[in-house]
């Protein structure tokens, strides 16, 4: 196997730690034996084992079949599942009406209203929401009438009574091997006479790096109940008071209701505050009963809520990817559940990410400013003297080119507006800081920024809008690993279409912005499991062009022959690369098989002269004993 090159850990340890456990201030630097550099430690051993490398563990994995021709067992990661020919679902399609799926999203004027969404299987005409002041109680709540919509086609993966997962094998006779197209993820179940065994994923370990990586989907598909509708409910509460505390619960208060949650309006006007920025929860179903996703997730949103720093947070802005099939209610269902209990005491700012973006509007009630955009979300708001711009960068799906724009003219159109209105408030002192928010990067230091055609053939026009109105700060997801830029302003001559206006200046671990021209970007890696390298930085350019299909993105849409030199100027834009996490699966490419045990977020204080982007990581395989660690701060002054 491809020796893996060592991180450096002190770049990587915080000076601050701060344990998951009562959240108690620690010493000023990482000792020997903490969970940080034990994880760090057992995950590199982990990476340059030759019996965890993809080859090694694929070396025995395949199809038995019997003297008759009928499968009898499938191999995945070296763990062999028994075949069936009877399907061991439970056969009963699943119900829950007690309210669920329960998320609030910001308005265009969250200092008086607040969007909310929940569901259920089964319609409930007399469903509401519940909303009243701090120093009430629910007798004295406002009562909302919900939009009530049916959800077609609800997707839920089937179960055996004792909760695994079932899954299909269907064959290509032309081919003349397993089908694994899920284009169609409804396949196995509406030809149920052209599936050929079942299996089910009890036998698979929680260190089977291929299954954790959706090792089902190299010889299966996955197994939906048939079809049924559920139930939305979009609520907005409005003519609130500002700068109030509220209690709210959804559903009927004469059948189910959900737990008491709360949030707090915006000011007025501008007004000191802080919230959350995660990204890429992204969980995926198939490893629930293995290592849950999910629950790594979750375990990041209670170090969330027990980090000191972050207890005044006044909403989370999640850039995108919530889940990693936008059409698995499972998926939905299982990852929502994980965040609730960050939704129950702040509202979200949801972007609308590549993986999300066609069911997102079924599952988050939020404003959508562009005419006829059905692709995810774009609108903006204002909070506490701060405008946010939320773009939706998944518009090439909208188009009917073979290459299109991540962002489209109507949107773009739209944008503009917005910038511009944004900037005569700037200029009137009405708002001190215009912040931008989509989910695909123009910079990273992985693949996706330079890969995405989508993203490169609005990268000029893009970069070139942020420099002309003077946005401050982007915030973006998608490429899974952390990422921080210098203070950027567009250069079209440039390859990036970028060049650095502001250096950070960075002093152990504090980087500082003082009054920067251009804009920073921020991408605090992931909240999930899923985690990319830094190409950029640990690898060569060979391994590049060799793994990696970025020149060919480059050759195709402009005709451009990627060098060295390209990679190397790019990097000069980036002022933080790295993934702390180290799998064996970099050796071969940019992803790790979903087993990441370093997730990170970031809390984000500002003032009206003043943002300061504090970076925390969550360590350890334990759910039970993680440690949460500052990594870094960045403040950016004017």
């Amino acid at each position: 196997m491809k020796s893996l090159k060592k991180m450096v850990l002190s770049a990587l340890l915080a000076t601050t730690m701060l344990s998951s456990v009562g959240f108690n201030v620690h010493a000023q630097e990482t000792t020997t034996g903490s969970i940080t550099e034990d994880t760090h430690i057992a995950n590199e051993e982990r990476a340059n084992d030759e019996a965890y490398s993809e080859e090694a563990i694929t070396s025995n994995d395949g199809i038995e079949f019997d003297d008759e021709g009928n499968i009898t067992a499938v191999t995945i990661g070296g763990e062999t599942a028994e075949v069936t020919q009877e399907n061991p679902a439970n056969p009963e399609t699943p119900v829950n009406n007690s309210p669920n799926r329960i998320t609030t999203n910001l308005t265009d004027d969250p200092s008086t209203s607040m969007h909310f969404q929940w569901h259920t299987t089964d319609s409930d005409e007399n469903a509401k929401l519940y909303i009243w002041e701090e120093g009430q109680s629910m007798d004295d709540a406002i009562e909302v009438d919900p939009e009530i919509i049916e959800i077609d086609d609800a997707f839920y993966n089937q179960m055996t009574e004792d909760g695994h997962y079932v899954y299909a094998i269907m064959w290509d006779e032309e081919e003349n091997k397993p089908i694994t197209d899920d284009d169609d993820p409804w396949i196995a179940t509406e030809n149920p006479d052209e599936v050929v065994g079942y299996y089910t994923d009890e036998v698979f370990s929680d260190d089977n790096l291929l299954w954790l990586d959706k090792g089902f989907d190299n010889y299966s598909l996955g197994l939906p109940y048939p079809s049924f509708t559920e139930t939305a409910y979009k609520a907005t509460a409005t003519e609130l008071n500002p700068n109030t505390v509220y209690h709210y619960t959804v559903g009927n208060k004469d059948g189910e209701l959900s737990d008491e949650a709360t949030f707090t309006t915006a000011s007025e006007s501008s007004d000191d505050f802080s919230f959350i920025h995660y990204t890429d929860t992204q969980n995926a179903f198939s490893s629930e009963n293995q290592r849950s996703e999910a629950d790594y997730s979750n375990s990041t949103i209670q170090s969330m809520l027990e980090n000191p720093n972050a207890e005044d947070a006044h909403f989370a802005l999640h850039t995108g990817d919530v889940v990693n099939d936008d059409w698995n209610d499972t998926e939905w269902n299982l990852t929502l559940d994980a965040l609730l209990p960050l939704n129950n005491e702040m509202p979200h700012m949801f972007i609308t990410g590549n993986h999300d973006n066609d069911n997102f509007l079924d599952h988050i009630n939020t404003d959508n400013a562009v005419e006829g955009m059905d692709s995810g979300a774009a609108y903006s708001t204002r909070y506490n003297g701060v405008q946010f711009i939320n773009l939706n960068t998944e518009q090439a799906n909208e188009s009917d080119e073979d290459e299109a724009p991540a962002i489209l003219d109507n949107q773009m159109e739209w944008f503009e507006e917005e910038l511009q209105k944004a900037q005569e408030a700037k200029d009137n002192g009405d708002i001190d800081w215009v912040f931008v928010s989509y989910h695909r990067p123009l910079f990273s230091s992985s693949y996706h920024s330079l890969e995405d055609e989508s993203v490169q053939l609005i990268r000029d026009d893009l970069m070139a809008l942020l420099d002309e109105y003077d946005v401050d700060l982007v915030f973006n997801g998608h490429d899974h690993n952390l990422t921080v830029t210098h203070a950027l302003t567009h250069n079209a001559e440039n390859f990036g279409n970028a060049e650095v206006a502001t250096a950070g200046e960075s002093i152990e671990d504090v980087t500082t912005f003082n009054n920067p021209e251009g804009t920073v970007f921020f991408i605090p890696s992931t909240a999930g499991t899923k985690t990319y390298n830094t190409i950029y930085k640990l690898e060569s350019f060979d391994w590049i062009l060799e793994n990696e299909d970025i020149h060919e993105t480059y050759e195709d849409l402009f005709g451009h022959e990627l060098t060295e030199e390209n990679i190397n100027s790019f990097r000069e834009l980036l002022l933080t690369e790295e993934q702390p996490f180290i799998s064996s699966f970099y050796a071969e490419g940019h992803s790790n098989a979903r087993e990441s045990n370093f997730q990170h977020y970031s809390v984000v204080d500002v003032t009206s002269d003043t943002v300061t982007y504090e970076l925390y990581q969550v360590v350890g395989e334990d759910l039970d004993n993680r440690e949460t660690t500052l990594v870094h701060t960045y403040e950016i002054t004017k």
